[in-house]
């Protein structure tokens, strides 16, 4: 829409990767084709945080990675319309074996009545201040 309706070269698309991991893939679907998949189902969501996790995890130890992955997580449970107590719990895991509880919690409880069958994008809107105009 930015390029179509302002004629840009070129758009920050940073933080839309806060709350969607696939933007950069469906930017090159996008590129490619015209269109791209937008739409993700929670066990999407599920599969891309516990491999997103175990590389963290891999890469940086048991608590580093934890830690590392509050940043993220945050973002991706909010994007899932996971409960805002589930999010909270997330937020508080120490470990991996605590991770694993509230994942498993997170996976069978699943996202917000409403939110069942289909998954919206979730909007992050531009932080006040002086990139907000740019």
């Amino acid at each position: 829409r930015m390029f179509e309706e302002t004629g840009c070269q070129g758009i920050s698309i940073g933080r839309g990767a806060l709350a969607n991991p696939w933007i950069f893939s469906q930017l090159v679907e996008w590129e490619t084709t015209g269109s791209y998949r937008s739409e993700r189902t929670f066990e999407d969501w599920l599969k891309i945080l516990r491999l997103q996790f175990g590389f963290l995890v891999d890469q940086h130890g048991d608590e580093s990675g934890v830690i590392s992955f509050r940043k993220t997580v945050a973002w991706y449970l909010k994007a899932m319309r996971v409960h805002s107590s589930l999010r909270d719990k997330m937020q508080r895991v120490q470990n991996a074996v605590e991770f694993d509880a509230v994942f498993e919690e997170i996976k069978n409880v699943g996202p917000m009545a409403q939110f069942r069958d289909y998954l919206p994008s979730l909007h992050i809107s531009t932080p006040s201040g002086p990139n907000a105009h740019w």
